[in-house]
């Protein structure tokens, strides 16, 4: 259930990426204007917080997770 979730999230954050970077290319396109720039960069900072949000690879979450088991082992 868990990993199921995972990767729905995982899904959902990448997919809120690429739509962010889909309407920057559609703004970039756009004529020059003051307050396009402005919402290219509010999109370009979004994806700064989504890039923090979306989960790290999967081999590094099996690390931890074989890392926790070991120490639980050990109590």
């Amino acid at each position: 259930m868990a990993d199921a979730m995972f990767l729905l999230f995982k899904e959902q954050i990448q997919s809120a990426i690429r739509n962010r970077l889909q309407t920057i290319e559609l703004l970039l396109k756009a004529p020059y204007c003051d307050e396009r720039d402005e919402r290219i960069e509010e999109h370009v900072h979004m994806i700064g917080k989504l890039l923090v949000l979306e989960p790290a690879p999967a081999r590094a979450q099996v690390s931890a997770q074989s890392s926790w088991n070991r120490i639980a082992q050990k109590n």
